[in-house]
C-alpha cells in the first residue's frame, strides 16, 4: 500500500486541481485486504483468549476489548447515519 500513498502524493503534487478517483475493483480490493486484517487480529485475540481459559490461575492474560481496534465513529459518520435513516424512512 506504500506504493499507492506515493502514487496519490504524487498525483496531488503534479496536478493539484485533479480529482482522483477509485474504481470499484480497487475500492473492493481495499476493504477484502481490511477485512482480512481485522479478522487476522480477532482470530489471534480469540486463541488467546482461550488459550488464557485453559492457563493456570496466575498466568490468565486478558482479551483486548473490541473498543481498542473498533474505535467509535466520529461526529460526522453518526449525523450521515441518521441523516440516511430518516431518508429511508421517509420513502
Amino acid at each position: 500500500m506504500t506504493e499507492a500513498v506515493a502514487y496519490a502524493s504524487a498525483a496531488s503534487r503534479g496536478a493539484p486541481q485533479a480529482i482522483q478517483v477509485a474504481d470499484r475493483f480497487h475500492i473492493a480490493k481495499n476493504v477484502a485486504e481490511a477485512v482480512q486484517d481485522l479478522l487476522a487480529r480477532v482470530l489471534t485475540e480469540l486463541k488467546v483468549a482461550s488459550e488464557a481459559e485453559t492457563a493456570p490461575e496466575g498466568q490468565a492474560k486478558s482479551a483486548v476489548a473490541v473498543e481498542e481496534w473498533r474505535p467509535a465513529p466520529g461526529a460526522q459518520v453518526t449525523q450521515t447515519i441518521s441523516r440516511r435513516r430518516a431518508e429511508r424512512e421517509a420513502r
